[in-house]
C-alpha cells in the first residue's frame, strides 16, 4: 500500500488538467494508484 497525501483544490484541478506549473514528481504521486490522495475542499461564500 502507498502513502496518503492531503493536498488542496487548486492541485488537484492542475492535475486535472495538466498544468504546466504541477510538478512531475506530484504528478506522478497523484496518479499513483497505491497512494490514497484526499482533496481538502473548502466552500467559499
Amino acid at each position: 500500500m502507498g502513502m496518503s497525501y492531503l493536498i488542496d483544490t487548486h492541485i488537484f484541478l492542475w492535475w486535472l488538467f495538466d498544468d504546466p506549473k504541477l510538478r512531475t514528481d506530484s504528478r506522478e504521486i497523484i496518479a499513483n494508484p497505491d497512494n490514497y490522495i484526499i482533496v481538502a475542499v473548502f466552500p467559499l461564500g
